[in-house]
């Protein structure tokens, strides 16, 4: 049960921070900040799943930003 409240808090962390970039056409200071965030949740869990989940949650932002660049 450890484990499943474990990869909870991990699915929620990488969940906020998805929520506070996908939406942002993100500047410099914006992917820094994003940057910094996901170290922060990569250093809590230091595990593999995180580690994948924040690779994704990352791809993704910058997916949706590129899109949202060229769109302008």
């Amino acid at each position: 049960m450890k484990d499943l409240k474990k990869i909870n808090a991990i699915f929620n962390d990488c969940y906020k921070l998805y929520k506070s970039f996908c939406s942002l056409q993100l500047t410099d200071d914006e992917i820094m900040q994003a940057i910094v965030e996901t170290e922060k949740i990569r250093k809590k869990y230091n595990c593999e799943i995180a580690n994948d989940i924040l690779i994704a949650v990352m791809n993704e932002i910058d997916r949706i930003a590129t899109a949202t660049r060229k769109n302008m």
